[in-house]
């Protein structure tokens, strides 16, 4: 019987593929390795190697401290991530729209609030301007009446230079009867 050969690629090229696939089925050791850490490469180790990506690329001694239990706690730790993004992410829409109509709502407060303010402000400034026409009336009035009164004074002094007696005054000023009789003026009740 004849033996057949089968021809193997080169053991470099083998570490080569080794290497690529731990690399991309690995995830990153929490402590490198110490050739990784002499290198500054990073250190991948797969579930099935015993060996860093990089040691199975150059053919070296790996000595790691990778374990099934680091890496099976570290994807764990991983879903868990993955749980709590995922659920942000879904209620992300939910929230953003939330927040635009509360920010909607908000905006037609303040606008409403501000008209309103406006309206206020406007009729503030009505009652104002009313209550400076009610004093300059007023005003006017006062001063109407006291040149009323000055005239009467003068008018009264001078019926009382000329002689006019008290009957005659109230006949002269449109004063009710009687005025000058005594009983309603004091001063015709002193004499």
């Amino acid at each position: 019987m004849r033996k057949y050969r089968v021809n193997k690629p080169p053991p470099s090229r083998r570490r080569q593929v080794l290497a690529a696939r731990v690399l991309s089925e690995g995830f990153l050791a929490e402590m490198p390795c110490s050739a990784c850490a002499i290198s500054g490469s990073l250190c991948r180790f797969s579930p099935h190697s015993i060996k860093c990506a990089d040691c199975v690329r150059r053919g070296i001694r790996c000595d790691g401290n990778f374990s099934a239990d680091d890496f099976d706690r570290l994807t764990a730790e991983q879903k868990k991530l993955e749980v709590a993004r995922d659920a942000i992410l879904e209620r992300l829409p939910q929230e953003t729209d939330r927040i635009a109509r509360e920010t909607r709502e908000a905006l037609r407060r303040i606008d409403r609030e501000t008209q309103e303010a406006l309206s206020l402000g406007r009729r503030i400034e009505a009652l104002k301007l009313a209550k400076g026409k009610m004093i300059e009336r007023e005003s006017r009035s006062l001063d109407e009446l006291d040149r009323e009164e000055e005239q009467q004074a003068q008018q009264a002094n001078a019926a009382l230079e000329v002689g006019f007696d008290e009957q005659q005054l109230a006949a002269f000023f449109g004063a009710p009867e009687g005025f000058g009789s005594g009983g309603d003026n004091p001063q015709g009740s002193q004499g």
